[in-house]
């Protein structure tokens, strides 16, 4: 077994938290084209997600979680701005028609 599957297997619920804030990213990203909002929906997802699947997380995990979030979104915030405006610019992965 090589370090990183060690890595994995020995925290699956962290993994789990990360497969599942792509998840949410990719959702997001999906359903609106803004890389900005899914970005900033799945931080904002993974203390959330620290919560749920934690049953007596540590304090420290938690107030990690949420100052993440919270950077994340003060990094984002002319994304915000420009979203609330309507003139945050959409990704297409494949060709969009109209």
């Amino acid at each position: 077994m090589n370090g990183l599957t060690r890595f994995v297997l020995k925290r699956p619920i962290t993994t789990l938290m990360a497969v599942l804030c792509l998840i949410v990213f990719a959702v997001v990203f999906g359903l609106t084209h803004y890389v900005s909002l899914g970005s900033m929906s799945a931080g904002v997802a993974f203390p959330i997600f620290i919560l749920i699947l934690k049953r007596q997380p540590p304090v420290s995990l938690v107030v990690f979680g949420c100052v993440i979030a919270l950077l994340l979104l003060f990094t984002h915030r002319k994304n915000i701005r420009r979203l609330l405006t309507r003139s945050e610019s959409k990704t297409y992965l494949f060709k969009h028609k109209g």
